[in-house]
């Protein structure tokens, strides 16, 4: 009889992809079956499966809702990709985490149902160190993609830089690019900026790098169109986040 596994997520963030469905597509081709449900709420927790992988957290008693399952033999793992204790109070994560469900602050939830999971997984050892405190079954997980095929991969010329994704929840790390984007833009021999995921966003990427120059503003896509809007976007020396 095949393992079950279910991951609850969004389904529709960029983050999903990495930690849940490319993950469903390896434990399907091994032999488990996978799937994922993106609802989060009591009955959720409570199926047939297996194994639960949860990303996010709902209700204010969600931390015992897990204990109860564990105790019927269902192992239940949090997956997190961030550091929820240490949100920069630049990012809008950090008011988000002061939200409260109903008597207790988001922050406080996600505190608990990580202690109250059978492990915790995350996405680097950066994480996997801090979580420990929290969970001593804590294990590294590392953000996964499909594999490539290898190829020769030329800078586009001419060469252009650019930012993918919004700028609401990485504000900061813009700001700490100031300055010196506009030097390697120059030193490189750049011909424009291309912000990727512009249209919803206040404030522009290149605004707060201080970047004073042609600029192409991309829509926001799905995380299936994603990596083709990517490609053709142009991007050929590309700006991370740093947390």
């Amino acid at each position: 009889m095949k393992t079950r596994i279910k991951f609850i997520c969004q389904g529709n963030q960029g983050t999903d992809y990495y930690r849940a469905h490319y993950p469903i597509q390896i434990l399907n081709n091994e032999g488990y079956e996978a799937w994922w449900d993106n609802g989060l709420n009591p009955e959720s927790l409570a199926d047939d499966a297996d194994v639960v992988v949860v990303s996010g957290v709902a209700g204010e008693n969600m931390a015992e809702q897990i204990r109860r399952e564990t105790l019927q033999g269902k192992i239940i793992l949090y997956d997190t990709d961030d550091w929820f204790l240490g949100v920069p109070a630049d990012n809008w994560g950090h008011a988000k985490s002061r939200d409260r469900i109903g008597s207790k602050s988001l922050l406080r939830i996600q505190t608990e149902v990580c202690g109250a999971a059978s492990g915790v997984l995350v996405s680097s050892p950066f994480l996997e160190d801090r979580l420990k405190r929290l969970n001593p079954n804590v294990r590294h997980a590392p953000n996964v993609f499909a594999e490539i095929p290898k190829k020769d991969i030329k800078a586009p010329d001419p060469l252009v830089m650019g930012w993918a994704g919004g700028v609401e929840a990485h504000r900061g790390d813009l700001v700490a690019w100031r300055g010196i984007a506009s030097q390697i833009y120059k030193a490189a021999g750049c011909e424009g900026f291309v912000h990727l995921g512009a249209d919803k966003d206040l404030e522009k990427a290149e605004d707060l790098l201080g970047l004073d120059v042609p600029v192409i503003h991309l829509s926001r896509t799905d995380f299936e169109g994603y990596y083709q809007k990517l490609a053709t976007s142009g991007i050929g020396l590309g700006i991370v986040p740093l947390a």
